[in-house]
């Protein structure tokens, strides 16, 4: 059970941590994955890192359910905090993940979602230009080849979703649980009319920012990602498990 004296603590833990982070400095080294083998298409030389944290944050990701095309993270160390009596104020968590998405036999890439699911707590001033939680998905997508044998140049499309923007919900100081992402449609691209992806290198910033009102003891932000799920679209079966799947992790936040 979270309750006043319970974010008081957090509060505090926080602050401990931050600055052991601040002191220490420590910028980790990329994180490779390997390979997953989904069911039309296949996940290669996955990379994870960040230019901001320790990793891992996302972690060893896996094809799950079995012969689908959903790649699953399933991060525990994913967060970004603020506390509103430390300088500066405000943290931001910024995780990459790199990857190629390759098409299997006769198969394509028509596309590719990005959904995510976690929690966040708000606490003190009513105040959303100072005082929020934020989630950001920058991707950049190089295309790398396409079905037909016409001349093709690869070439690299970057897209920017705020897929979440909280601010001070009633109640304040207790998890609420959230859950969005992006779907990157490549045949609005206007370079691929026409044309039928079947191979992209794909770059993700997956970015938690923070900020807590300045110098007020009551304000605390916080935030954090619990899943990040990849999926080839359109594909009706998957889009159900996808659906089931990030209702399971908001009940189980619920229950938390």
């Amino acid at each position: 059970m979270f309750n006043r004296q319970t974010s008081v603590f957090m509060r505090l833990a926080v602050v401990i941590c931050g600055v052991a982070v601040c002191v220490s400095s420590v910028r980790a080294a990329p994180i490779a994955y390997g390979d997953r083998f989904g069911n039309t298409v296949d996940y290669l030389q996955i990379v994870e890192g960040s230019s901001t944290d320790a990793t891992p944050l996302y972690g060893n990701p896996t094809i799950a359910p079995p012969s689908s095309n959903l790649l699953r993270f399933s991060p525990t160390q994913f967060g970004s905090s603020s506390y509103g009596v430390v300088p500066p104020f405000s943290d931001i968590t910024d995780g990459t993940v790199t990857f190629t998405v390759a098409a299997k036999g006769a198969n394509t890439v028509p596309g590719l979602s990005i959904n995510e699911a976690g929690a966040y707590i708000l606490e003190g001033p009513t105040a959303p230009a100072l005082n929020y939680a934020r989630v950001t998905i920058v991707a950049a997508i190089e295309f790398l080849t396409v079905a037909d044998a016409a001349p093709f140049t690869p070439f690299t499309k970057t897209f920017v979703n705020v897929v979440q923007n909280f601010v001070v919900p009633d109640p304040m100081g207790i998890p609420h649980g959230w859950s969005g992402g992006s779907t990157f449609n490549f045949a609005s691209v206007p370079e691929l009319a026409g044309r039928s992806v079947t191979s992209a290198r794909v770059t993700i910033n997956n970015i938690l920012q923070t900020r807590a009102y300045y110098n007020d003891p009551t304000a605390f932000s916080f935030i954090d990602k619990k899943s990040l799920i990849i999926n080839v679209v359109p594909e009706p079966g998957s889009m159900a498990i996808l659906g089931l799947a990030i209702s399971g992790i908001l009940i189980r936040r619920r229950r938390d």
